[in-house]
């Protein structure tokens, strides 16, 4: 499947980030609670469903970002293409990420649970990525976020909908992710079973490689979204080909 927000992982430079869709409610994240967790939960704020999922999606961010502005190029700088996206600091890539977020639509976070031990995981597998985040630590930030949604009930984001379905942004339901070889949307990232990602050439579900896994480089799709393929192989796009 490609992708988040659940969200969360990056593909080649000049595409948009896989993050778990982030959204806006009529709750606000606290920013002010630094506390990760210290033991095997992350600690949200207290507050609603909107506050707690919005912070979450914060932490997300600011995961990628510093992934990406701290751990990748040491002396060197982003390539210019790489800044256009992600800006130039922390946090313009905060921003920008955050307005991209917002055009995957609007979660009802009351539709959902957490599950803060993942989400401790999540945050704690981010802050060891360099460059961008890989497809598993995007799976595990995923996993924090579990929709409640069964297929034919209403819904705004993938988020909301229970495993192995996804939001149908025409139908405002949620509908049963497609198979290997079935038609599948690009323009939403959940429309394939876990594992499979839907073909940039025949817009249907084609089996989708983790890191080590061999590709051709004729379609995308090959790959786990946050992975490229580069000689042959799966792999997070190389730092060489992001800095200069």
């Amino acid at each position: 499947q490609e992708k988040d927000p659940t969200d969360t992982a990056v593909q080649e430079p000049a595409q948009e980030p896989v993050v778990p869709e982030k959204t806006i409610d009529n709750g606000s994240p606290d920013t002010t609670n630094p506390d990760n967790g210290s033991g095997d939960e992350l600690k949200p704020p207290a507050g609603s469903p909107a506050v707690q999922g919005n912070w979450f999606m914060d932490k997300m961010a600011l995961g990628f970002c510093e992934s990406l502005h701290k751990r990748c190029c040491g002396q060197k700088k982003l390539s210019p293409q790489v800044a256009a996206l992600y800006g130039t600091d922390i946090a313009q890539c905060q921003t920008r990420l955050q307005m991209l977020l917002k055009s995957h639509g609007v979660t009802d976070w009351t539709r959902v649970k957490f599950d803060w031990k993942q989400g401790k995981r999540c945050v704690d597998a981010l802050a060891k990525e360099q460059c961008t985040p890989g497809p598993k630590a995007s799976e595990l930030c995923a996993k924090t976020i579990i929709g409640q949604q069964k297929a034919g009930e209403v819904c705004g984001t993938s988020q909301e909908c229970v495993s192995g379905h996804f939001c149908d942004k025409g139908k405002k339901q949620c509908v049963k992710q497609a198979a290997a070889g079935a038609a599948c949307a690009r323009s939403d990232g959940f429309s394939c079973e876990t594992g499979y990602s839907c073909s940039y050439k025949t817009d249907k579900c084609i089996k989708s490689g983790y890191t080590g896994a061999s590709c051709t480089g004729g379609d995308q799709a090959e790959c786990q979204p946050n992975l490229s393929c580069n000689q042959g192989k799966c792999s997070k796009t190389p730092a060489s080909r992001m800095c200069q």
